[in-house]
């Protein structure tokens, strides 16, 4: 208890830094615009912030719906330990390519693979649902690139050129031109591009990391990733207390590709699991907790509150739960997502009310609302 009084009280001294971090609109800057785009993604230091703000060194970090890793990669860099959890296995993917790191003999691998690259123009989409739709020029990369992938030795090399491969193919396929035949050359170019900036962010997490305590090789040993749907997860059996989650649940009433690319904006394709190696066997309302029309939304909320019910058992009782949420009717679903949080025994930290929110442009969200046009996240602090 008077650690929980403690955290409020400092909590409300900086509450405006946090919410002056999360309004911050500037673009991601740096390593990680080579990386992924997950849709959706947190800020890095916005999530930095809130680590820094209501957890200590090694604490567990929760994200339930961890998407593209932001709040793993800034929890280890500050000396915290992880749980990770998400029922799309492209973000477990990509979170586990985010947090482990590389040594010079798996960064020789991984560079030795970018020069062979080459591009075959006879080469066409193979004969696989995920890869439907793939177009000619795009195949001609991607296809050989995939099938030299297994030449590489080491596992984390092999780890990391899969996520290259993601980034070069999300580049392509979802540019805002329709795509033009690239040469060799070309293609060699953003690979390399895509591979020194995940290097360079491995090796960012690793020095933040030391300067916390944390060695190099110890790093992935203190992050748990668990793919599946957070509820089922979190009703397990675990040894861990988390002293705060940060994520960035689904949005009730709005439609994210999370699982999908969209070529010229409006076919989408399955291409992301072909490259991963994945099994697609889920539809989109897996990964958003529910659809647009009203029984989807009565789903969303029902699972939300089987998930914060979950999550309860497994955070300390000083716990802080951060969330950044938009909604497609924010008037009405606001009110209710509180309501649930309140239901699931949290109440709102009284540092951050009312609620802060942003305006988000350029997301390719939907809403069945058309007139409620999704353009703003909120900022929701609860304590557990």
């Amino acid at each position: 208890m008077r650690q929980q009084k403690i955290n409020q009280e400092v909590s409300v001294g900086i509450a405006h830094s946090l919410r002056k971090a999360f309004r911050d609109r500037a673009p991601l800057l740096g390593d990680y615009l080579g990386l992924y785009k997950y849709p959706a993604r947190l800020s890095p230091a916005f999530v930095r912030h809130a680590i820094g703000m209501f957890s200590g060194r090694n604490d567990w970090v929760l994200d339930p719906f961890v998407g593209g890793g932001t709040t793993a990669v800034e929890a280890l860099s500050l000396g915290r330990r992880v749980i990770a959890i998400d029922a799309n296995p492209l973000a477990c993917r990509l979170t586990r390519a985010r947090t482990t790191p590389l040594d010079r003999a798996d960064r020789a691998q991984l560079r030795r693979w970018v020069c062979s690259l080459s591009v075959d123009r006879r080469r066409r989409a193979p004969v696989d649902e995920r890869a439907t739709g793939m177009p000619d020029e795009i195949s001609a990369f991607l296809v050989p690139a995939r099938e030299t992938i297994d030449s590489i030795r080491s596992a984390r090399a092999r780890q990391a050129a899969t996520a290259v491969l993601m980034r070069l193919g999300q580049r392509a396929v979802e540019a805002p031109e329709p795509f033009d035949e690239m040469s060799r050359d070309q293609w060699r170019t953003r690979a390399e591009e895509c591979s020194d900036s995940l290097v360079r962010s491995l090796e960012t997490l690793v020095a933040r990391s030391e300067e916390n305590g944390v060695l190099r090789y110890r790093i992935s040993e203190r992050i748990e990733i668990h793919r599946g749907k957070a509820e089922t997860v979190l009703a397990g059996n675990h040894d861990w207390r988390s002293s705060l989650v940060v994520t960035s649940p689904p949005y009730p009433g709005v439609h994210v590709l999370y699982h999908r690319w969209q070529l010229e904006g409006r076919q989408e394709l399955a291409l992301p699991f072909w490259l991963a190696n994945e099994r697609d066997g889920s539809g989109p309302s897996c990964y958003t907790m529910g659809g647009r029309h009203p029984r989807g939304l009565e789903v969303y909320f029902a699972t939300l509150l089987t998930v914060m019910q979950a999550m309860r058992p497994r955070l300390r009782a000083d716990a802080v739960v951060v969330q950044v949420v938009s909604f497609s009717d924010a008037k009405t679903q606001r009110r209710r997502f509180g309501d649930v949080l309140s239901e699931a025994g949290y109440r709102s930290h009284a540092a951050f009310t009312p609620a802060s929110w942003r305006r988000i442009p350029g997301r390719r969200w939907y809403a069945r609302d058309r007139m409620n046009a999704v353009s703003r996240e909120f900022l929701l602090v609860h304590l557990a």
